[in-house]
């Protein structure tokens, strides 16, 4: 019913009278004719113009613009369709129909998408990560970083262990001896990094040992890192991700559409202050007078 009152409210541009047998319904002065109805129905979204598919439906149809059309010419007789808040809102449907017109003018097409894909492929993949726990032999201020042979030693005291035991003597070790707070309490799991991640918080010598190792449970050598020696046992891998361009490409024609019609407008809106050079009094706005946000009244 929306659509049809937008419709409605548009004044039928002067043509050659229709023949009469091409005029479905007349109200006053407003002919529909056959080709009006057509278009009436075209404008409609998919699903609803199914309804209209057989002499009932379409009569329902016409029927509708007719009540429509009656509102309308009542409306503009009482002057409704002067008011100042009816003004402005056809203002508003005016405005944003010119910004629809301008985005189709300017739509992108399925190269102009596929062209952005290809110059920004870091925003469709997600790198590989590793999900590792660490043993960080950082020292204190009351103890010396660790020495690092005596860290190869307790590596192969664990290597020697079978896997179920490994993980249990490797947490035990973090929870005595890890100077990495965060993760002591979670048996040293810091949850799945990228290269970039881990080379950022310990060191790329220790995102390297990381991503060196194969199969979970397995461990690294010590590792330098910014706060002393670092021990890394892995997890589990995430496999890296190239999101394909098709399962993208719908996402990617909206943005591009939006993104088209912010520059046509701006486009626009520059060009006619250009030409129209409109102006500001400062002085008249600072007269302007916004109430205060009024506090929701609660009921007794």
């Amino acid at each position: 019913m929306l659509g049809l009152l937008l419709v409605g409210c548009t004044k039928p541009a002067s043509k050659p009278a229709p023949a009469d047998e091409d005029v479905v319904a007349k109200v006053g002065d407003r002919l529909f004719t056959v080709a009006t109805v057509d278009e009436q129905l075209e404008a409609q979204p998919d699903f609803v113009r199914a309804r209209y598919n057989t002499p009932e439906r379409k009569r329902e149809f016409v029927d509708s613009l007719v009540r429509t059309e009656l509102l309308v010419q009542e409306a503009r007789r009482q002057g409704i369709d002067k008011k100042p808040e009816v003004q402005a809102l056809f203002e508003k449907l005016v405005v944003q129909q010119l910004l629809t017109e301008l985005a189709r003018k300017a739509a992108p097409t399925e190269a102009d998408a596929r062209a952005y894909y290809d110059a920004h492929l870091t925003e469709f993949s997600r790198p590989e990560r590793v999900r590792v726990a660490v043993l960080e032999f950082g020292g204190t201020s009351n103890e010396a970083p660790a020495d690092k042979a005596a860290v190869e030693k307790e590596l192969l005291k664990l290597r020697a262990l079978k896997p179920a035991e490994q993980a249990r003597a490797f947490a035990a070790l973090v929870l005595k001896r890890s100077t990495h707070e965060s993760s002591r309490g979670q048996e040293g799991d810091i949850g799945p990094r990228t290269r970039d991640e881990l080379a950022q918080q310990f060191s790329a010598q220790v995102a390297e040992a990381a991503f060196g190792l194969k199969e979970p449970g397995s461990l690294s050598g010590a590792t330098e890192s910014q706060r002393g020696l670092v021990v890394v046992r892995l997890i589990a891998r995430q496999p890296g991700e190239q999101r394909p361009f098709e399962s993208e490409k719908a996402q990617l024609l909206m943005r591009l559409s939006a993104e088209t019609r912010t520059k046509e407008m701006e486009k626009l809106v520059a060009a006619l202050e250009a030409q129209t050079k409109p102006t500001i009094n400062e002085k008249a706005l600072e007269r302007v007078r916004v109430s205060p946000v009024r506090s929701p009244q609660l009921s007794p």
